[in-house]
């Protein structure tokens, strides 16, 4: 795994990681997102193709903000961006 040391200004945070899926070929991207709450703290998401993965390792379809059930976020969202990453990497896999 490759660690980086940011010095970030006061301020600033990372909301964002992408993890490239294939580099032969074309492909989109996979980003870890930090995804702010109504309330409590940001939960982080994995996005590919305009689909989130679930706790499951499955990709599903995202809804408008209005239409997110707690259960959903229950379901696709991470509680650290460590956890998402490693999802990400897993669920990367099965895309190649």
């Amino acid at each position: 795994m490759n660690t980086v040391t940011l010095a970030l200004p006061q301020g600033v945070d990372v909301s964002a990681f992408t993890i490239t899926v294939s580099e032969t070929r074309y492909a989109d991207d996979i980003t870890v997102q930090r995804a702010k709450q109504l309330s409590g703290p940001p939960l982080w998401k994995v996005c590919y193709r305009g689909s989130v993965l679930n706790q499951h390792g499955e990709w599903e379809y995202e809804p408008l903000p209005s239409s997110r059930t707690d259960e959903f976020l229950a379901r696709c969202r991470f509680s650290s961006p460590e956890r998402a990453i490693a999802a990400a990497q897993v669920a990367k896999e099965h895309l190649l």
